[in-house]
């Protein structure tokens, strides 16, 4: 080994004499044999010579990714000592000079300006200044590899090696270029990394918890068990990426692509969705999607994708949130959450048993009929039709709370399932409120109750085709007028003792069932959100209908 006339190995080191000898042919390729021999003598050993090894001066004369292509052997030797920071300070690039002793004072004098320049910078915006690629190759050459807080934003980091854990969290790696690396368990905890390239990289077991990725390209990434959890990958690319195990709860995915990403096993709890984009090789089997918000979704691009048995039904058709169920009709997916449910006092023409307000937690997501339940589906399911004003595309009315039970055993019996039931009531004010706190689920003018409802004022005594008015902000239409409708409920006169957590309230004495939302013939005060009437559960009228909620 040539290496040897210049330098004594001892005998620990003799297994490790091939690395050397690689170690030592690259050095010849890159610096020349008699640089190389100038730099070795006087060296008791390999240690000392990479210890000692001119990098600084390197980096002066040569490309950073050529010298990084020569270290890159020596950061896994393992060999290499605290001493060598000293001799591996940052430099900035300046003219080449034509001989070293003559560039010891000129880059002494650059290091003592960029210092300089680093000091004042740190103070005027209390930052760190940003680190060079030169800088992250000495870290690693002397067995470092946290970088946390780190400024590297903009840094092409596709040829560096990095070891197992490197840690980058809160650094700021904006646009950074990590296209097809292998970086085994890294952690990126609150980093910054929008408009970052990580395609067809491999990053498993990756930790992403709380940062932030808006248009960040994952385009086939693979990020099997990774740790998205509270991460926000707001527009950000995921096509073909393979996401399978990973925890995305409470993630923020609104806009995202996720056109064939695989999501298999993954847990999407709470993850925010609006306008994302799925397409049929979009892979949800075993995923768990409690609490997904899907809503707000129109003009997005969303096609089934693959689902199992339990989650096939957590998107649609149409726009993602919703379910085109055949004889059911059209879903709306409505997001768990909580809510204030019935009337304050200081509320204009409530009644008495819409208090007191009390705080309600709906622990489950559903969906809901997007409208109620018209006469085309009642005869397709039925087989008759029992409306006074009739219209296929009207709701279905003169129906009993006992008539509606049996269209949903046999819509069960028909679609083999037992997913569809009546709204609680508690769950018909949730998805009817939409978010809001006012009379209407638009606010609380009346005089724009014409834009969404079929009422008193402008019905003409008649029920009309569902859809035509405008949508409540969660996109279900006719929730308030056109016909009243059933719920589950038995009825009470006051909440003061009714369930907390959205279940229906079946006990008591009553024989009455609830129904809600006021109709073609009532006027506005009818068809307020916390409005409620009873009836007996075989009663028939020409405005009673209902609309049916599915279970996820």
């Amino acid at each position: 080994m040539w290496i040897h006339k210049y330098i004594t190995i001892d005998q620990k080191n003799d297994e490790n004499k091939q690395e050397y000898l690689n170690i030592e042919n690259d050095l010849i390729n890159f610096l020349g044999k008699e640089k190389l021999q100038e730099l070795v003598k006087g060296k008791s050993s390999l240690q000392i010579l990479i210890r000692e090894f001119p990098f600084s001066e390197i980096f002066l004369q040569h490309d950073e990714i050529e010298v990084q292509k020569i270290i890159n052997k020596i950061i896994y030797f393992g060999r290499v000592t605290s001493a060598i920071e000293e001799s591996t300070k940052r430099t900035e690039k300046t003219e080449k000079t034509p001989s070293a002793q003559e560039k010891e004072p000129e880059e002494k004098e650059i290091l003592e300006e960029t210092k300089s320049r680093r000091d004042s910078e740190k103070k005027s915006d209390g930052e760190d200044a940003p680190i060079s690629i030169k800088e992250i190759i000495n870290a690693l050459i002397s067995g470092k590899k946290e970088f946390i807080g780190k400024n590297m934003s903009g840094l092409d980091l596709r040829r560096i090696e990095f070891p197992k854990n490197p840690n980058f969290s809160k650094a700021d790696m904006t646009s950074v270029n990590l296209e097809g690396v292998t970086i085994e368990s890294p952690k990126f905890t609150r980093t910054k990394l929008n408009y970052a390239k990580l395609n067809n990289a491999i990053l498993e077991s990756a930790d992403f918890r709380l940062a932030k990725l808006w248009y960040a390209n994952l385009n086939g990434t693979n990020l099997k068990n990774a740790r998205l959890n509270d991460a926000e990958l707001f527009d950000a690319h995921l096509e073909g990426a393979d996401l399978s195990g990973a925890n995305l709860t409470n993630a923020g995915l609104m806009s995202a692509n996720l056109s064939g990403t695989i999501l298999e096993g993954t847990d999407l709890s709470n993850a925010n969705l609006k306008y994302a984009k799925f397409n049929q090789d979009t892979d949800f089997r075993n995923s768990i999607i409690n609490n997904v918000t899907l809503d707000n979704l129109e003009g997005s691009n969303w096609e089934i994708g693959k689902w199992d048995e339990d989650t096939k039904n957590s998107l649609q058709k149409n726009y993602g949130k919703e379910l085109n169920s055949g004889l059911a009709g059209e879903f709306v997916l409505i997001a768990a959450g909580e809510f204030m449910m019935g009337s304050p006092e200081s509320e204009i023409d409530r009644f008495d048993d819409e208090g007191p307000v009390q705080k309600v937690t709906i622990k489950n997501p559903f969906y809901m009929g997007k409208y109620p339940v018209t006469q085309k589906q009642w005869i397709a399911v039925m087989g008759n039709n029992p409306s006074q004003l009739k219209g296929e595309d009207r709701p279905v009315e003169s129906v009993s709370w006992n008539d509606a039970q049996e269209f949903i055993k046999k819509l069960n019996h028909l679609e083999k399932t037992d997913k569809y039931r009546l709204p609680f009531e508690a769950e018909w004010e949730y998805a009817c409120r939409a978010g809001t706190k006012t009379r209407y689920s638009f606010g609380d003018d009346k005089s724009k109750l014409g834009d969404y409802a079929w009422y008193g004022e402008n019905a003409g005594s008649e029920t009309h085709s569902v859809g035509l008015k405008k949508p409540n902000p969660w996109g279900l239409y006719d929730m308030h007028g056109n016909v009243w409708e059933w719920c589950q409920d038995k009825y009470h006169d006051s909440y003061s003792v009714a369930p907390s957590d959205g279940s229906a309230w079946d006990s008591g004495s009553s024989s009455h069932r609830v129904y809600r939302g006021g109709s073609w013939h009532r006027d506005a005060r009818y068809c307020r959100s916390a409005l409620r009437l009873k009836s007996d559960p075989d009663d028939r009228d020409g405005d009673l209908g209902f609309r049916v909620l599915r279970t996820l």
